[in-house]
């Protein structure tokens, strides 16, 4: 059982104790009153570390990555639960008794959530989120109408680990082992990004068109949970400054949308001029191919006029064989009508009907 306390709006301090079972009521001695006033857990967190336990195989000192994705934007180590929890639960409370309420994002509701990097400092190795946990939907804060996202992250930094027989240890655990030579040559090191138990806050903007955000973090000299009153009034005085943003965002995504549209209306414009040359083009075209047929149609009219003409002056059998002939001639050929050729061809018009 550890302690830690801090100030609620309402000028009071609270000192909590973190148990093992946290479902519980928490008490906190009034500043001007014999009686204490007894809190719950704030509703979100109901459960909660139930959920966070029931997490699928982690390394050792790792973070834990519950199966329940519906959760609270909670990132912590096993260690570090109640802590994290505790904090939750008394940021989102405080946040409530100033008339802002927390709550987990709805299905629909579009806010987005950056990645959240949980690490104190970037070192040389490059950053993977893979196989990290993160929730369903954002955790949410409703500031005057502005909803806010939030984010409790315990950090971790860079530590060198000590493998022996088959577990790796940190520095100060290693040391005590004080292993003879031969157990030290089988050992090697590496290094890891392990959780601290120091907690992080960001909260950011869940507005897609504005990249914004705000960072707490504890420090050797000062805890997180000390300065939740301060945080929520840093967010109030934030909404001014986010309502501009946001309006900034909308009209130059609007600004974008006009652009957009004006490209696009340029270039459907332009392919209804390329639409209406082609058609002129085609037409003409095809024209020329239906005069040169129709001279061509003639040639072959005159061919068996002639026929006829030569066949007419032939003995019966021979003039018959010859007319036969032509007409299976005609057959093969089709129409021979120079209307019917004409009345196919299409005008520019009737190829393609302009847009503009």
């Amino acid at each position: 059982m550890g302690q830690f306390s801090v100030k609620v709006p309402g000028q009071f301090s609270v000192t909590f104790n973190i148990l093992r079972n946290f479902n519980q009521t928490v008490s906190i001695p009034q500043k001007t009153h014999s009686k204490q006033k007894r809190y719950r857990i704030h509703p979100l967190l109901i459960q909660a570390k139930e959920n966070f336990i029931n997490s699928r195989q982690i390394e050792e000192e790792g973070y834990l990555k519950p199966y329940k994705q519906l959760l609270v934007d909670i990132t912590t180590s096993r260690a570090c639960l109640d802590r994290s929890l505790a904090f939750a639960s008394v940021l989102f409370r405080a946040f409530k008794e100033a008339g802002h309420n927390v709550s987990i994002a709805s299905k629909d509701s579009g806010f987005r959530r950056p990645d959240i990097d949980e690490r104190e400092s970037h070192g040389t190795r490059g950053y993977n989120r893979y196989g990290k946990w993160s929730p369903l939907r954002p955790t949410v804060v409703d500031v005057q109408g502005m909803v806010l996202g939030i984010s409790i992250v315990e950090t971790s930094e860079d530590t060198l680990l000590h493998y022996v027989e088959g577990k790796y240890l940190r520095e100060a655990a290693f040391r005590k082992l004080k292993l003879p030579k031969f157990m030290l040559e089988r050992s090697w090191t590496t290094s890891k990004d392990l959780p601290t138990g120091r907690l992080r806050l960001v909260i950011y903007e869940t507005y897609a068109g504005v990249s914004w955000q705000k960072v707490w973090q504890d420090t050797t000299s000062s805890k997180l949970d000390t300065i939740i009153p301060s945080i929520v009034e840093q967010i109030e005085k934030s909404i001014i400054t986010l309502t501009q943003e946001r309006e900034k965002a909308d009209r130059e995504a609007e600004a974008r949308r006009r652009e957009w549209e004006e490209r696009w209306e340029k270039s459907r414009r332009e392919d209804d001029r390329r639409a209406v040359e082609k058609s002129i083009v085609d037409s003409d075209i095809d024209l020329q191919k239906i005069i040169e047929s129709w001279a061509r149609v003639q040639q072959i009219e005159q061919f068996f006029k002639q026929l006829e003409q030569k066949a007419s002056s032939l003995p019966e059998d021979q003039e018959n064989r010859v007319r036969e002939r032509v007409k299976l001639a005609r057959e093969v050929l089709g129409t021979q009508d120079p209307l019917d050729y004409f009345l196919s061809w299409k005008t520019p018009e009737e190829r393609y009907k302009p847009k503009y």
